[in-house]
């Protein structure tokens, strides 16, 4: 009976940190979404010589601009590059790279699909981007910040 009693012990012991595990994942993703949103939005004139915030998304939440990467498994030859990513969209896992952050993808970035070694990923149509920068006006809203921030003159 005490072998039992310890075994159960040393399992919930097991359970316990597993769970402290899933749960410190959790936070940290949370706290890396965050940190990827606050960095998104800052002004980096102190820092890179003069960059302005823009409202690039005119208040359309970024989770409902349909953009990112799509991987085929069939064609990926697990070269690796795409985990080069900037900001840290793919893990890789059994051996071939995930989409595991699609929502951090920059919208309209396609480097990782443009040398992809297998032609493995994939994004959405550009002319669907292009509407829906056209529908929420965000080409205008780009402009009067640039113009705002005297990035243009205000007459172009």
């Amino acid at each position: 009976m005490d072998a039992l009693t310890a075994f159960i012990d040393r399992t919930n012991i097991a359970m316990a940190k597993a769970d402290d595990i899933v749960d410190a994942r959790a936070s940290l993703e949370r706290l890396r979404c965050l940190i990827n949103d606050v960095w998104s939005r800052r002004d980096e004139s102190s820092s890179s010589g003069g960059g302005v915030i823009v409202p690039w998304f005119a208040g359309v939440a970024r989770q409902e601009i349909d953009w990112g990467p799509t991987i085929d498994p069939e064609k990926c030859v697990s070269c690796g590059l795409c985990l080069n990513c900037g900001k840290d969209v793919f893990d890789w896992v059994d051996g071939k790279s995930t989409v595991a952050r699609r929502d951090d993808c920059v919208v309209g970035c396609m480097t990782c699909g443009n040398l992809c070694q297998g032609h493995a990923i994939t994004f959405p149509s550009l002319d669907e981007l292009r509407k829906a920068y056209r529908d929420n006006h965000v080409w205008k809203h780009v402009k009067a910040a640039m113009i705002k921030a005297g990035k243009i003159p205000a007459q172009s």
